[in-house]
């Protein structure tokens, strides 16, 4: 259906993330940077849906895409970072098999990530341009040419959701979200009302509509809800209020009651999530790679609980990360600092009974935490359970 909007308005092609992809091929694609496993080949090809005269869709290497928005800044110097990204692009060249030439696309998530380079990134991108320029195995194109220069694959459907986990939830799963676009649609009905009835000024309407255009950004529902939180958000709830109310007032009206009350209600101990899918699996490497590689994982913290859990924060245990995808489950805990210079013995287990019985025993090492597999049921499914130690 979107699809079909945007050919009707004349939009030539949209990006989305590879999430979507995944989703829209039924197939998890691997994650890992420069590297071409299983179906990930299929992320490199332009597409149309069922091969019409629609717009082409492109979907961004999200991997890439958060080296340069989240991971270089943070642990690289800028021009081993440029480095870096040129060898991950000749890893996907000299693994591909798929025809033609594969087209690679980033798009960053993080468009403020430039702040948080030296000097604002110059070095970094200076140096990666002049190595794209260089290098005769690698030609820069706008999105536009790269799906000029090819033929764009046929996909029999797109699955709807955001680039953010491939789904809505972010911006349309909390109560709060949807008070929030519910105010906005009332708003809006209210000003095609009055443009329709006609006697306002255009100049009038025009701001108003700003306002309501204003109203409809994400960012507000970015913080909405318990999945993000900021110490602005009685600030960021007031300013979202009052671009609607101005509507009202512009049309020469009295705003609902409902505008003068908060949509976020006072936070309280949220509930524990059981399920959460990623939309891209994590690196198993031991550490944090980017900001969203977690981001779509159920979050535990011991601290806030009693009971069995407390013991587990006497344990050292900060927090726990848990999900899961069509093929693997992921689990991640989070330690106090100094806990592996501990005298004596500290092992955890972890206990799973379904599909197979499947008990995983951690251990503190000098260089960190590794897993074991210490028992397996003779169950027939026991043979899809393992478990893949940290990789070094």
């Amino acid at each position: 259906a979107v699809a079909d909007l945007m050919q009707d308005l004349g939009i030539e092609w949209f990006a989305s993330d590879e999430a979507i992809l995944g989703r829209s091929i039924g197939s998890v694609l691997s994650p890992s940077p420069g590297k071409i496993k299983g179906d990930r080949y299929r992320l490199y090809y332009p597409y149309r849906v069922n091969s019409g005269k629609g717009p082409a869709m492109v979907f961004r290497d999200h991997a890439l895409s958060d080296l340069v928005g989240f991971d270089y800044h943070q642990h690289w110097e800028p021009r081993a970072a440029a480095k870096d990204f040129i060898a991950q692009l000749h890893s996907i060249r000299d693994h591909w098999e798929g025809e033609g030439v594969p087209l690679v696309t980033v798009i960053l998530d993080g468009e403020n990530c430039w702040e948080y380079y030296p000097n604002d990134g110059e070095e970094f991108l200076n140096t990666l341009y002049a190595a794209l320029e260089e290098d005769p195995t690698i030609e820069s194109v706008t999105v536009s040419e790269g799906i000029a220069s090819r033929k764009c694959e046929s996909i029999d459907r797109l699955s709807a959701g955001s680039w953010i986990n491939g789904n809505f939830h972010i911006w349309i799963g909390e109560e709060a979200d949807r008070k929030g676009w519910f105010l906005v649609e009332e708003a809006r009905k209210t000003l095609v009302q009055a443009q329709t009835g006609g006697g306002i000024d255009k100049a009038t309407l025009q701001k108003a509509w700003e306002e309501i255009y204003i109203a409809e950004g994400s960012d507000w529902y970015w913080w909405f809800g318990d999945t993000h939180s900021t110490e602005q958000i009685g600030h960021f709830d007031r300013m979202f209020r009052q671009h609607l109310i101005h509507v009202y007032e512009l049309l020469g009206m009295r705003a609902p009651g409902e505008l003068l009350l908060p949509i976020e209600k006072p936070k309280k101990q949220a509930a524990i999530r059981l399920e959460s899918e990623f939309p891209s699996p994590p690196q198993i490497d031991g550490k944090e790679s980017h900001y969203y590689e977690w981001k779509s994982a159920i979050e535990f913290e011991p601290a806030g609980q009693s009971g069995a859990m407390k013991s587990a924060e006497q344990s050292g245990v900060q927090r726990i990360y848990y999900g899961g995808d069509q093929e693997n489950f992921y689990l991640r805990v989070d330690t106090e600092p100094g806990l592996t210079k501990r005298e004596g013995e500290n092992t955890w287990e972890v206990s799973v009974t379904n599909p197979a019985s499947l008990r995983l025993r951690f251990s503190p090492e000098k260089d960190g935490y590794q897993a074991a597999k210490t028992e397996e049921s003779k169950d027939a499914n026991s043979s899809q359970a393992k478990w893949s130690n940290i990789e070094r």
